[in-house]
């Protein structure tokens, strides 16, 4: 399901592996916290992960999101 999770939240959560058995489809608002989450990401192990290129208001802009 979708969730909507604080980035320090998150990143308790990804400490504790409570992801490890999905995939990851991560969005921001503009996608300026792709490095840092990345990071996150490969410091506790996930593979199967991805962000939403330009964040919500790039899907917004291309007519995905309205």
């Amino acid at each position: 399901g979708v969730r909507s999770i604080p980035s320090d939240r998150l990143v308790k959560l990804l400490k504790q592996k409570k992801f490890r058995d999905g995939s990851l489809l991560i969005t921001d608002a503009v996608g300026k916290q792709v490095r840092w989450l990345q990071y996150h990401l490969e410091d506790n192990g996930y593979t199967s992960y991805a962000f939403l290129d330009k964040g919500v208001l790039g899907a917004s802009e291309a007519g995905g999101v309205r």
